[in-house]
């Protein structure tokens, strides 16, 4: 078994270096949209611009995720940190709470999105799955 979690490890790794390389031009703008000024932190804006992507970590990505799209940013912005919340979802043992995240999918009009970058999060999604599934049955 521990060949088969390798090769699930090997799988979303894979899929997440495509994220990055589907939604590699996405960039994080000079200022997010804010719609309800009360309800996002300037401390959570703050954190986002302090570091770059791959090294915002899950707990500055979790409290975005619950304000994405909805009440912080729009659907670019969401794009550009898609990569790296799937990222933690996959390997950080802190736990990125994926019933938020995956609902963010549906606001963003996941399924209207470019054919390339609707595969690469069907790919991850998968690769995901399995690896769920898998740990769960050992």
């Amino acid at each position: 078994m521990t060949g088969q979690r390798s090769l699930e490890k090997e799988s979303l790794r894979a899929a997440v270096k495509r994220l990055y390389t589907s939604f590699s031009r996405y960039h994080l703008r000079p200022q997010i949209e804010e719609r309800s000024r009360h309800l996002v932190s300037d401390n959570l804006l703050e954190l986002l611009y302090a570091k770059p992507l791959r090294a915002l970590d899950v707990v500055v990505l979790g409290h975005y995720v619950s304000d994405a799209v909805l009440e912080l940013g729009d659907e670019k912005d969401f794009k550009h940190f898609l990569p790296r919340l799937f990222e933690l979802l996959a390997f950080d043992e802190r736990g990125l709470d994926e019933i938020p995240l995956l609902s963010k999918l549906r606001y963003a009009n996941w399924r209207n999105w470019p054919h390339r970058e609707q595969v690469a999060v069907d790919a991850f999604l998968m690769a995901w799955w399995q690896s769920v599934l898998s740990s769960d049955s050992g």
